[in-house]
């Protein structure tokens, strides 16, 4: 069945895919954010933190992989912004690990999603459209298949 972002074959582009993560972690953020404004326990800011720091570590692993991988040896464009903001969220995740004060930590999480949350927008802006008009289309479907393995993920 063809819609949106799906060919003949049924293969969805790998942005699309990306974006959905963004919208499953736009949900999480929110879920943090009311987690933390639900009380003062210092040790919610501390979980949240460390549990953030694999799926944002997986998906953003997802990003440069496929897609700087599919432009190598081209202008990698805002691709290259987009590395280096990963790993900012990265160092951010590292430091919330480290903190021992649990204010701060607090405070570097609501940084975190904020930082999170305008690099997905300025991805879903530049980054993604900058990759669409750079890869053929069929590349950008092959490379959605590849996520859904890396995901397991099966799409009739």
């Amino acid at each position: 069945m063809s819609g949106p972002g799906r060919g003949p074959e049924g293969a969805v582009t790998v942005t699309d895919l990306l974006r959905g993560e963004h919208g499953a972690l736009y949900a999480l953020f929110d879920a943090i954010g009311q987690l933390l404004d639900a009380g003062d326990d210092p040790a919610r800011a501390r979980v949240a933190g460390e549990l953030l720091r694999p799926v944002l570590a997986s998906h953003a692993g997802l990003e440069d992989g496929l897609l700087l991988e599919a432009l190598e040896g081209a202008d990698p464009g805002p691709l290259a912004a987009m590395q280096e903001e990963h790993r900012g969220i990265e160092r951010l995740l590292e430091e919330i690990g480290r903190e021992e004060d649990d204010v701060r930590v607090r405070e570097l999480l609501e940084e975190l999603l904020a930082t999170a949350r305008d690099h997905f927008e300025r991805e879903e802006w530049a980054a993604f459209p900058y990759a669409e008009s750079r890869i053929e289309e069929a590349s950008l479907r092959r490379l959605g298949v590849v996520w859904a393995e890396r995901r397991g993920v099966h799409f009739d």
